[in-house]
């Protein structure tokens, strides 16, 4: 079917995106001897494991998980005609953010079995504040479509409600990635506090003013 073109055309960008995405599981392999029978895959809000899983579904299912996810994702952009016009820049967040967060998953996972004393509550909100960051980069570049971006009813009907709301939130996206690595300074309780009054705005912002723009079209 011509919609599959999609994955056709970057079957070698997939081939790679979900070799990256297994990774973690040829090395948990190497690790195995090391890691302890059960490991935590879930943190509490100061950092504290609250949540373990065994081993074998640290190493196997989680990476597996990502894999199916990132697929899942390759055949839903095929569903939607948009898609065709999209741009490769905003194409490439598509194919590898499920690799990259497999690698960041799995990195802290296995650190933390191994014994490192990582603060995990500061690590979780650098890495958020580097990925707003890329995602505020991409937030301009892309083009209406039913997956990618801030999709509500106001920008899919208006291309011009479109841009402009994501003109904006690429910027709040920005201001807000580059607030998360500060905040990363700061103590655990503040840090997250403010951070997720910092995510809010972030989504909130961006809704109100596309709204106004379509009240004002209207």
């Amino acid at each position: 079917m011509k919609r599959f073109n999609f994955i056709k055309e970057n079957l070698k960008t997939n081939i790679l995106a979900s070799i990256i995405t297994i990774l973690p599981i040829f090395v948990g392999i190497i690790l195995w001897n090391k890691l302890p029978d059960m490991i935590a895959t879930h943190w509490g809000p100061q950092g504290v494991p609250d949540g373990y899983s065994s081993k074998a579904f640290a190493v196997f299912a989680m990476p597996a998980f990502m894999l199916v996810f990132h697929w899942l994702c390759m055949f839903i952009s095929c569903l939607d005609k948009r898609m065709e016009n999209q741009t490769q820049k905003a194409l490439k967040l598509v194919f590898w953010l499920c690799p990259v967060l497999s690698l960041l998953a799995s990195f802290i996972t296995y650190s933390t079995a191994l014994g490192f004393g990582f603060n995990i509550a500061k690590i979780s909100v650098i890495l958020m504040g580097v990925l707003f960051i890329v995602i505020g980069n991409y937030l301009p570049k892309t083009t209406q479509n039913f997956h990618l971006g801030i999709r509500l009813p106001w920008t899919l009907k208006s291309e011009k409600n479109w841009n402009m709301t994501h003109r904006l939130a690429g910027k709040l996206w920005l201001i807000g990635g580059i607030a998360s690595l500060l905040l990363s300074l700061t103590p655990v309780k503040v840090c997250f506090i403010i951070f997720a009054v910092d995510l809010l705005l972030m989504v909130i912002v961006p809704t109100l003013y596309s709204y106004i723009i379509y009240k004002r079209e209207k």
